[in-house]
């Protein structure tokens, strides 16, 4: 058969099949993993089979004396591979000893070994099973590998090499020589070759040129699937025309692989949600209210069956711990969420009350005005760059929360079953709503889709901040914070995982709120604590931000701080790294002994950093704000250390002289420390030696004291004169047996 009629032949057959096609029943295979397609055409729930077998009679009755490309278009998930499978088993079915198929998938490959080098030894196993001249075939390509392998769009190095030192005439004999033991063989070769669309682009362009170069060998059929858009692209990066067009200088007889009925894919995923959920109460379970949920929106989401089955799979995993506590549509639809619209998702489990769900501390203070609503769920929102999903989404969100209905603007149906919403044990139910993210988080971890969900809000830097802060507010049984573990995970995401363009605004707003995330439940053994975690990733990913950008970047940021400690503690680590001991800065540290090579700033940044520093400390200090820190006596040294020892006495004087600001202050410095032998409440007339001579701090202690009965004030008081006693009388508060004694 000509290779143009190929195409109307097939769809001939379509046409003639398509319409009296038996739906069979559906077996078990049918419930799979989302990368698991089918093998046998009597599991097509979604008409494929039709297509796969008009096209398996097509190649079946046609001659390929120059050889044959044939592809199948397709979006990722949509069922090519499927559509493969069914190819292959009418072949075998219909003509079992008249074709030799070579099922090659490049991805197994992928980033591990040449696409070229797999490929043609996958064709020299074949050859191997063939006769003498078979034995030829297979001599022929191995010789022929190393020359075609170099003659790719991406071609390079040894491979180059090879081919610059071949005579010109080598590739046209070699592929004579192949072509001729081809010709001889009593079966046709069908090559099928699949997810080409999932390899790098450099792969891509070496798979093509592969082809390119074998395409012509009679007796020889390649069936190609993959997205023509995606694939489009990335030649179009490696090759000097355009991907469509060099792909259709290959690919002879093209089909785009047509699109399941909706009906079909719903049906499908309503047998797999009724396998799942099983028997339910009427009460968790109203069908209306499942048809008004998948009409509303949910079905915009499912768009391919890939997409139905990663949904499904989930239920099987996280349905099981809820199964009669919770409302079944309600679990679908945030599933749902979790699944397609992550950030949806954690807007929703961080925020309940911005839903009307009303939890917690919630209930006693005033819920979130409206303005505040509308401009928390404007931000998920425009996280949803397409309108017909964005729109889909918020018709989930209306059904499932039907207080932010007006917020939203949305216009949903109705159902008996919202009339009882705690009976029914709605998501809307502050009294269930815990319930349904039994899921959301491990003890000690936060989900993927937690952390994919920070990362992605990193282009908001308030939104990225915002997140953050309201994890401070969730603890672990062990009494960490989620904020201590988001940020375990975001030091691994440094690396990589932030885009580069968002990153400048991570660092500003770490550094920003940093002192917020200084909380002491989250110290761990060895002494990692949140300090040190913001302090890590903001190093990890100034490792991605150009050297001669970093010191503006970070001047910038720390001059527009609304923390202080974070800012001294950052400054202290980069001026370490040029070997500056912890107790002095860059112009009290010996020139010879400074070092720029393991820092990640230069000594002139440096020095520039602390005197920036210097000044947010001074700003901090002279507003009082410096005494919310959590270790405020640290940062005033690193003041002292940085800038003028002098200035910072002179401003120490007038906290002695205030007894407001000498309140606050010996509140914020008195607290738990650990001596020798023991935990104990400590405020060491020691610790302000360095600012004014002790027996002025005592008289202004003293003076303070008379004017205060009890409270925080008077016990800040009576715990300086404590240990100033002990120190008078010989004794170390220090020393776990001083104390008692």
């Amino acid at each position: 058969m000509p290779f143009r009629q190929l195409t109307r032949y097939v769809r001939r057959i379509m046409e003639s099949n398509g319409d009296t096609a038996p739906v069979p029943v559906p077996t078990q295979e049918s419930a799979t993993s989302a990368d698991r397609p089918l093998t046998n055409p009597d599991d097509d729930r979604l008409g494929y089979a039709p297509f796969a077998q008009a096209l398996a009679a097509g190649i079946a009755s046609m001659s390929a004396p120059d050889g044959l490309v044939v592809a199948i278009y397709g979006a990722w998930g949509l069922g090519k591979t499927t559509v493969l499978n069914f190819v292959e088993h009418y072949l075998h079915e219909s003509h079992p000893d008249e074709f030799v198929v070579v099922r090659f998938n490049p991805w197994w490959f992928s980033g591990r070994v040449d696409i070229a080098a797999a490929f043609f030894d996958q064709m020299r196993a074949i050859f191997e099973k063939w006769s003498v001249r078979g034995e030829q075939a297979r001599d022929y390509a191995a010789q022929l590998a190393r020359v075609v392998g170099a003659v790719t769009l991406t071609g390079a190095g040894e491979a180059a090499a090879e081919l610059l030192q071949s005579k010109p005439a080598d590739v046209p004999e070699l592929k004579q020589k192949l072509s001729d033991a081809l010709t001889g063989q009593d079966k046709r070769l069908l090559i099928v070759i699949d997810d080409i669309d999932r390899l790098t682009e450099d792969e891509v362009a070496e798979l093509f040129a592969v082809i390119k170069g074998l395409a012509d060998f009679p007796n020889t059929i390649y069936v190609l699937a993959f997205d023509r858009e995606q694939v489009a692209k990335a030649l179009s990066r490696r090759s000097s025309q355009a991907g469509l067009e060099y792909i259709a200088k290959i690919v002879q007889v093209p089909f785009e692989l047509p699109l399941p009925e909706r009906d079909a894919l719903l049906g499908l995923f309503f047998d797999q949600l009724h396998e799942i959920v099983g028997e339910v109460d009427d009460d968790l379970l109203d069908n209306e209210e499942l048809r008004l949920l998948l009409t509303d929106g949910l079905d915009k989401l499912m768009e391919t069956p890939r997409d139905i089955v990663r949904l499904t799979n989930s239920l099987r995993v996280t349905y099981g711990a809820v199964r009669g506590e919770v409302n079944v549509v309600d679990f679908v639809g945030l599933e749902a969420l979790r699944v397609f619209e992550p950030q949806v998702y954690d807007s929703i489990r961080v925020r309940p009350d911005m839903f009307g769900v009303l939890t917690g501390l919630t209930q006693v203070f005033l819920p979130p005005n409206e303005d505040a609503q509308r401009a928390y769920h404007a931000k998920w929102r425009e996280a949803i760059t397409e309108p017909a999903k964005q729109e889909a989404v918020e018709k989930i969100v209306s059904r499932l929360f039907p207080e932010v209905t007006k917020i939203l603007g949305t216009r949903i149906g109705t159902s008996r079953r919202r009339i009882d919403a705690r009976r029914a044990r709605a998501l809307s139910e502050p009294d269930y709503f815990p319930l349904y993210f039994r899921f959301a988080l491990g003890d000690q971890v936060v989900s993927r889709e937690m952390v994919a969900a920070v990362v992605s809000a990193a282009a908001d830097p308030e939104d990225f901040a915002s997140r953050l802060r309201a994890l401070t507010e969730e603890k672990t049984r062990q009494g960490r914070t989620r904020a201590s573990v988001m940020l375990d995970e975001l030091i691994g995401q440094a690396e990589a995982g932030f885009a580069e363009e968002v990153i400048p605004g991570v660092i500003k707003s770490l550094i920003d709120i940093g002192d917020e995330l200084w909380i002491e439940g989250d110290d761990e053994f060895l002494g990692v604590d949140n300090e040190t975690r913001v302090i890590w990733l903001i190093g990890g990913l100034l490792e991605r931000v150009a050297a001669d950008k970093r010191c503006e970047l970070l001047k910038d940021a720390v001059r527009q701080a609304r923390s202080v400690g974070t800012p001294a503690l950052l400054v202290r680590r980069l001026i370490r790294s040029l070997n500056v001991p912890t107790t002095s800065s860059i112009e009290s540290t010996p020139a010879e002994q400074l070092d720029e090579r393991p820092a990640q700033i230069s000594i002139a940044c440096g020095k520039e950093l602390e005197q920036v520093a210097v000044e947010r400390i001074a700003a901090a200090a002279a507003d009082g704000t410096i005494w919310a820190v959590q270790r405020p006596l640290w940062v005033i040294a690193e003041w002292r250390r940085w800038g003028d020892p002098a200035a910072v006495e002179t401003w120490f004087q007038s906290v002695l002289s205030d007894d407001g600001t000498l309140s606050t202050c010996l509140v914020s410095i008195r607290g738990l420390h650990v001596t020798t032998r023991g935990v104990r409440t400590r405020l060491d007339p020691r610790w302000l030696d360095d600012y004014s001579p002790r027996e002025e701090v005592a008289s202004a202690v003293r003076r303070l004291r008379e004017g205060v009965k009890d409270g925080d004030v008077a016990d800040a008081c009576d715990q300086y004169l404590l240990e100033l006693e002990m120190l008078e009388s010989g004794k170390d508060p220090e020393v776990r047996f001083d104390w008692d004694t």
